[in-house]
């Protein structure tokens, strides 16, 4: 009797599957949202919002389920007996999907098992080229029947859709703490952003120097006013004024002044758009510039009043004479680093007419922006960025790097920087608690400006804190058919007194890049040159390209980590490896 009615019973099952509207299975899968954490410590609070006290902390990367919304917070369940809430805008939604063949193709998605294996082809007789843990990231390229073609920090390849669950990514508005303090960039050519990321869009720079108000901040980052927009600067790169100062002054030597580009200007009280007008300047009027602040110049009207106006809106220019101690004296510029590029006009895109190097001196004629006019001889002019050149540098020359007898260039030459460690991996860690991995992504990208100016196709295995696999970086090195590669590091060892840094190479064919790159080094640098040595790192033992690994100085002495972590060592850590590489490349 049972086994009679078994058919008819399927039927009805078969029916209603197929009456069911799609809308009811797309509310089952919202139901069973879960949200992944996008920030690097995130606090779980007893209730939706910041007055309620914090119960637990999340990390980056760590996935949770939705119990509940309400207005810009989330619930989650941290396990079966507790629950918290979290900013929803300091995490991503991740929304399972029905995919077809084509529905799959270029979204990110999320491993939903440990021990995932990479295959060399769609199907299980491929060979494996790497193991994806639970929760690992994956960009979805393509897909052919049951097997999805992704690529990741481990690896790039085909694995089984039935473990990969497709998510949708959403921006949300930041979670900033208010602040009000003054700053001076301690890095040349510092990238301001759209947001807090460095993912985000570079909407202008900044040079060593300038002064900024922040207004706001999160870990790693503080908020800017940059001309008419909020804008985002890494923290790492700014130097907080202790004494309440609020801006500073434009150096009387360098008699700058500023013509206005805009039909009308306003000329206000401060130095920001709040400031009250109290005149207006028009396109072509000049004013002596006084103080800078934020992008703001203090300016002396005719009547003798103080006002200030906007950055953005003068064409700044600087005297080709200057007095000093009663006697006339000629501005110039010295070149700090070799192959920089000197151009028809003050931008990036306009075509090189010379090539400098790193001690070449030159007369100034004009100042536009963050560019220099400067004397060619024979009656020849040309443009040179700021960001590459120090304004009447009496320097001696153990403070600036050494000139070399050669011209040579980078135009075009790919070089991959690799800062080493990253996410998980914090590499060693300081004397003083400082992490590897910060440190070197901070040399990299400090080097990546440089070598960026001068025309080199540069390309940084990690932008971020992320993990990433000893293969991909490898593979990067490759793929991009790169001229050079260099891997950046600190060492440490048990032995505190230990200094120095190190240059490894494993092939013979990287040699002469470690030669070159040690050299540099040791010429400008002030710590102990402990030589060139063959090294049995993966990074260059499986590298085809020139390759070197350095490493800059050792963490595990105190005295060593002070002087790694300042700026100034960082500066010059930079320009001696952009040395290093320009001389490589010397015929």
């Amino acid at each position: 009797m049972k086994d009679k009615f078994m058919p008819i019973f399927f039927s009805i099952v078969l029916i209603l599957s197929i009456i069911t509207p799609i809308s009811d299975v797309t509310k089952v899968n919202a139901e069973a949202q879960s949200v992944t954490i996008k920030t690097d410590a995130l606090n779980v609070r007893s209730g939706p919002g910041l007055s309620y006290s914090i119960i637990s902390q999340v990390n980056r990367n760590e996935n949770f389920k939705v119990t509940a919304v309400e207005n810009d917070w989330i619930q989650i369940e941290l396990d079966v007996f507790t629950k918290g809430w979290v900013a929803e805008w300091l995490v991503t939604s991740d929304e399972p999907t029905i995919e077809t063949e084509d529905s799959s193709k270029n979204k990110e998605g999320q491993t939903t098992v440990s021990s995932l294996r990479i295959r060399s082809g769609p199907g299980t007789a491929n060979s494996i080229i790497a193991v994806l843990g639970k929760g690992d990231h994956v960009s979805i390229l393509d897909r052919k029947g049951e097997w999805l073609e992704i690529s990741s920090d481990k690896g790039s390849g085909w694995v089984h859709k039935d473990y990969i669950q497709t998510r949708k990514k959403q921006m949300k508005k930041v979670d900033s703490t208010p602040i009000e303090k003054v700053g001076t960039i301690s890095t040349s050519a510092l990238n301001v952003r759209s947001e807090p990321s460095l993912n985000s869009s570079v909407i202008g720079t900044l040079q060593k120097g300038d002064t900024v108000t922040v207004s706001a901040s999160v870990p790693g980052w503080y908020q800017i006013q940059f001309g008419n927009n909020e804008a985002w600067i890494n923290n790492q790169y700014i130097q907080i004024n202790q004494n309440g100062e609020t801006g500073e002054n434009v150096d009387s030597s360098s008699s700058l002044t500023g013509k206005v580009t805009v039909e009308s200007v306003n000329i206000r009280s401060q130095g920001s758009l709040n400031g009250k007008v109290i005149a207006k300047a028009s396109k072509g009027d000049r004013f002596q510039l006084l103080k800078k602040e934020n992008n703001w110049y203090q300016v002396e009207l005719a009547d003798g009043q103080m006002g200030w106006i906007a950055g953005w809106l003068i064409e700044k220019n600087v005297d080709s004479t200057v007095k000093e101690d009663g006697q006339s004296k000629e501005s110039t510029i010295k070149i700090l680093y070799n192959g920089t590029n000197i151009r028809s006009d003050a931008n990036v895109n306009a075509s090189i007419v010379k090539r400098a190097n790193s001690g070449d001196v030159f007369s100034i004629v004009s100042s536009i922006s963050d560019w220099y006019e400067i004397d060619l001889g024979n009656g020849q002019t040309g443009f040179i960025a700021g960001w590459v050149v120090s304004l009447n540098n009496n320097q001696s020359s153990s403070d600036s790097p050494s000139p070399t007898n050669r011209d040579g260039t980078i135009e075009g030459k790919t070089i991959v920087l690799d800062p080493g460690h990253g996410g998980i991996d914090s590499g060693t860690t300081g004397f003083r608690g400082t992490l590897e991995k910060q440190l070197t992504l901070k040399t990299a990208e400090n080097l990546y400006y440089k070598l960026k100016h001068a025309g080199a196709n540069v390309i940084l295995t990690r932008n971020d804190d992320r993990y990433l696999h000893l293969n991909s970086r490898v593979e990067i090195s490759h793929s991009n058919s790169a001229d050079a590669f260099i891997s950046l590091h600190y060492d440490s060892i048990n032995d505190s007194s230990i200094n120095g840094f190190t240059t490894y190479y494993y092939h013979d064919y990287q040699k002469e890049l470690a030669v070159a790159m040690d050299q540099k080094l040791g010429d400008t640098l002030t710590l102990r040159n402990r030589g060139i040595k063959k090294g049995d790192f993966f990074v260059i033992r499986e590298n085809s390209q020139p390759s070197v690994l350095i490493e800059l100085g050792y963490l595990s002495n105190p005295n060593e980590e002070r002087t790694v972590t300042s700026s100034q060592y960082q500066d010059m850590a930079a320009i001696s490896l952009y040395n290093g590489i320009t001389s490589y490349f010397e015929e």
